[in-house]
């Protein structure tokens, strides 16, 4: 039987619990274009499979047994000949890059997506921005030749990288023939390759399955494109998502998910802090101030909602307003599943040479921080990977 164009995963009809689940009828109905029941009901019906990933953080085993499978994925991509268009989320940048990537890519050239830019403020410096990018996946041994800030919903740029791409394919030698979109769960991997399906193929019917859910894409999903300068066939192949357990996102309900989603340009949010003063991002991360003055910018999805307190309000502020007024999380299943809250310190009062600095918490966003000197604590839970960097927005 063939494999579901939805999200590649091969089909079967034979146990309605296991993937790739899908009734004989429709096979007869449609022969190869067919989805499987996950992917129809998530098209058509909006069902919500997230349990069954949720299930997978109660053990511990089950999430190596994914990241195994994932790799194993990966390993169509050794020895050949190939792009790698890596597609990471631009306000999550340093969280983004996939582990061990090189090992599988090896010196093929990459190609680094970072998606929804049509978000960023104007103020922005973007070109900053791409060179940091550039820097953090030459640190992880890519061989990256081009950076490009794309909204693939919005299709922003999607043209001049569909351009770098028939580039390398007519400049290159007949033996490159595939281009595999690799990147995080959720980061728009099969939404990029729906936009391209439209615009330069005109198939606006069998699209892949693209929802906010984890592992919407089950299996490599391979499509012709085109061909190369020996007249080859090229594919754009769609892979599983990574999960990436250093972000907030993975463990939030869609619930929850609905709040950091980012529709429009992102409003930011300024704040005068003195000494003693602490900052919520919902009841995901918590920012206690220890200088005598200074400012704030929260560049974050603008229904997550802010809340400024004096420290010494925080006990009884958790106590009785975490899941209505301080949310996401939602409920005390979510926030178990987040785990231990832990708390870094930064003084960085005594630096001659930058005057500000930007902080990256995984999932959520960047924060902004500018005065004389800063002396801060944040709190969030143990999975959120929290950078500090000199000025980078």
């Amino acid at each position: 039987m063939s494999r579901c164009i939805g999200c590649g995963i091969k089909l079967q009809s034979t146990d309605k619990e296991k993937p790739g689940y899908v009734p004989v009828s429709a096979t007869v109905d449609n022969g190869d274009d067919v989805y499987c029941e996950r992917c129809y009901k998530i098209k058509h019906h909006n069902y919500d499979y997230s349990h069954i990933t949720y299930e997978l953080f109660e053990d511990p085993q089950k999430i190596k047994e994914l990241e195994r499978n994932y790799y194993q994925k990966l390993e169509a991509i050794k020895g050949k000949k190939a792009l790698i268009l890596l597609m990471i989320d631009v306000l999550d940048i340093y969280s983004g890059f996939i582990k061990d990537l090189d090992l599988y890519v090896g010196d093929n050239p990459v190609v680094i997506l970072a998606n929804k830019a049509d978000v960023l403020p104007k103020s922005l410096k973007l070109g900053s921005l791409t060179k940091k990018i550039k820097t953090i996946g030459e640190n992880d041994n890519l061989n990256v030749r081009d950076v490009f800030l794309i909204s693939a919903l919005k299709q922003k740029n999607i043209e001049t990288v569909m351009n770098k791409i028939k580039g390398y394919l007519s400049h290159h030698k007949g033996d490159l023939t595939d281009i595999y979109v690799v990147g995080s769960t959720s980061v728009g991997k099969s939404t990029f390759i729906n936009t391209i399906l439209k615009i330069y193929a005109g198939n606006e019917k069998d699209l892949l399955t693209v929802s906010q859910q984890h592992q919407t894409t089950q299996d490599l999903v391979k499509i012709m494109i085109g061909t190369n300068k020996a007249k080859k066939p090229c594919y754009l192949i769609d892979t599983p998502g990574a999960i990436n357990l250093e972000s907030v996102t993975t463990y939030l309900s869609k619930e929850s998910l609905k709040v950091l989603n980012i529709k429009s340009f992102i409003k930011v949010r300024n704040y005068q802090l003195r000494d003693k003063q602490t900052i919520y991002l919902g009841a995901l991360a918590r920012i206690d101030v220890e200088t005598e003055s200074m400012s704030m910018a929260c560049y974050v999805p603008n229904d997550l909602y802010i809340h400024r307190t004096k420290t010494e309000n925080v006990e009884k502020l958790e106590s009785t307003q975490k899941y209505t007024l301080l949310n996401p999380p939602f409920t005390l299943e979510e926030d178990k599943r987040l785990g231990e809250r832990v708390t870094y310190e930064y003084d960085l009062s005594e630096s001659d040479v930058f005057k500000s600095w930007d902080i990256a918490l995984a999932g959520i966003g960047y924060i902004h921080l500018t005065g004389a000197q800063y002396k801060i604590r944040i709190t969030v839970p143990k999975c959120v990977l929290v950078t500090i960097v000199p000025e980078l927005l």
